[in-house]
């Protein structure tokens, strides 16, 4: 891949050189030719700020461009400070609207108003400000009155040399429902634990992979109704994921009864539809942008165990539906949003954000 220019990008962000979407934007930049200089910290510790942005001083000089990635809320308040390059803000996620999910702040709080003015301040702060729908486009354009030209809509990609179709015998025994994540407030992993006591008996098994804020409460929900058939794991290594997925017969998405359940796409998702699995989420504007309902993916109402455990005997008592979904889900993964598309899309974003800064700096 090789851009008509190419240009020297300081690309400085808040997440680690491990963490996926920093790892996705590097690799954009590298595909693109750009002459990169990444200050990443060693981990997702805010301690690291001041040192990057000390690092940052005496590397700007040399660079076209800033790319502020994930999270840099922060970071692009004070690399507007210290230069007026050009910038991409590559935003991802919204302060002010995860802390209302994560029940943090209230409408109208103290607090609501000091994660709305990082959220208004940082996007402000940026020439290009990139997210992965236009759901999220026209919602921060229109909750934070920022003019709409401002954002550039690409579609979440992941590791393709990671996540692909995975060879695999004969699917596992009972039949497998997979979820993984962090347990956000908004994954509805409830609504999970509840369709699991629904299908109670009928040879379906729960594989529920991670950690984070929900996991301790749902963990003694799921030891309230006895389900002897979910399997909560803390932790596999990011490369078994696809196999694991590979294996079960329905990969879950999203399922919570939040408003950011209305509005997020999320990786699981996309990382299912990369391996060709076949899944069920919450239907919402962003999954709607990518995903038909019996076509590429099972679509039902949020916050509803009854139309999950519906869902999930459906495409176990029918499995010419599931190889359909999840074939299609495949397709529209490497037409929309392969990592090969996501360079691309990024590049473009980067090269036009330059022409326009040219073309007003000859005016």
């Amino acid at each position: 891949m090789q851009n008509e220019k190419t240009y020297s990008i300081c690309y400085i962000a808040g997440r680690e050189k491990s963490y996926s979407r920093t790892q996705i934007v590097l690799y954009a930049l590298q595909a693109g030719k750009h002459r990169v200089f990444p200050l990443l910290p060693s981990d997702k510790s805010f301690l690291h700020y001041p040192c990057l942005l000390f690092k940052f001083l005496f590397i700007v000089g040399k660079c076209d461009l800033v790319v502020v990635g994930f999270y840099g809320h922060f970071l692009i308040l004070f690399v507007r400070l210290i230069t007026r390059k050009p910038i991409l803000f590559d935003a991802l996620v919204s302060t002010f609207f995860v802390m209302r999910d994560r029940g943090k702040s209230t409408g109208g709080g103290l607090k609501d108003r000091i994660f709305f003015l990082i959220d208004k301040l940082a996007m402000s702060a940026a020439d290009k400000i990139v997210l992965e729908s236009d759901d999220h486009t026209t919602a921060r354009a229109r909750v934070f009155r920022l003019p709409l030209r401002r954002f550039e809509r690409i579609y979440l990609p992941t590791v393709d040399s990671v996540f692909s179709p995975q060879k695999t015998a004969d699917q596992t025994k009972p039949f497998c429902v997979h979820f993984h994540g962090e347990f956000a407030p908004f994954h509805g992993v409830k609504y999970i634990l509840d369709a699991a006591k629904i299908l109670t008996g009928k040879n379906v098994r729960f594989r529920i992979i991670g950690n984070g804020i929900t996991a301790e409460e749902n963990k003694k929900y799921a030891a309230e109704l006895n389900l002897q058939h979910v399997e909560f794991i803390e932790r596999v290594p990011f490369q078994d994921l696809p196999k694991l997925m590979s294996e079960a017969g329905v990969c879950l998405g999203i399922f919570g009864d939040t408003k950011r359940t209305l509005h997020e796409l999320t990786n699981k998702v996309v990382e299912a539809m990369a391996v060709g699995a076949a899944v069920i989420t919450a239907k919402n504007a962003p999954v709607q942008e990518l995903l038909q309902h019996e076509v590429s993916a099972i679509l039902i109402p949020p916050a509803d165990a009854a139309a999950l455990a519906t869902a999930i005997l459906r495409l176990k008592n029918d499995p010419r539906l599931r190889e359909k979904i999840g074939r299609n889900a495949r397709e529209v993964y490497l037409q929309k949003c392969s990592l090969e598309n996501f360079c691309k899309s990024f590049n473009a974003v980067v090269e036009n954000l330059m022409q326009s800064k040219s073309e007003k700096g000859q005016r």
